[in-house]
Order: structure tokens, then sequence, then C-alpha cells
């Protein structure tokens, strides 16, 4: 995964959540945490983008409960040892093959 949004990548979602408290990302955001499987991070976390965060999540919940895979077009998440920021997810797609 490269830096920018348009950047592709086919990944499994370890986790979604929504909250309503968030010091780094809009209003009542919703965090995805993400694998890449090409091997570029694990258990990157991001946030979805404000305006479609609830298909996001409903996409991530359906990746999650069926064992599929998604492609997000992401910047490229924070892989500090540290407190990691979130980066921001763009698009997320179930892929059904």
């Amino acid at each position: 995964m490269s830096n920018g949004p348009n950047t592709y990548a086919r990944c499994n979602v370890d986790s979604a959540a929504a909250s309503v408290q968030a010091s780094d990302t809009p209003d009542n955001p919703v965090y995805l945490t993400l694998t890449d499987l090409g091997g570029a991070f694990q258990q990157g976390l991001f946030y979805a983008a404000d305006a479609m965060k609830r298909e996001m999540l409903a996409v991530a919940l359906a990746a999650i409960s069926t064992g599929k895979n998604v492609y997000v077009d992401a910047d490229p998440p924070d892989q500090s040892d540290q407190r990691p920021v979130p980066a921001q997810c763009y698009t997320i797609g179930l892929i059904l093959d």
C-alpha cells in the first residue's frame, strides 16, 4: 500500500466498532482494524470516511460474519508502537470470490 487515497489493498477485517467519543477523528467515528493480505500492515487502525461510515460499518460486519475479505482505499495506517493515530478509509468493498 502506498501513500494517499486511491491505494487499494486486499484486507481481512479484524474488528469494527462505532464510538461516541474520539479526539483524533470526526464525531461518532466508525473504527476498523484491518490486516493487509499482501503484508504491508497488520491490524492497522482506520476510521471510516464520515459521509459513508454507516455503510462501511455494514460492509465490515458482513466481512467478519461471512469470513470474506475486503478491498479498501485508505491512507496508510500508523504503524508506530505508541498509541496509533487512525488513518482514514475512503472505500471498503466486500470480495465475494
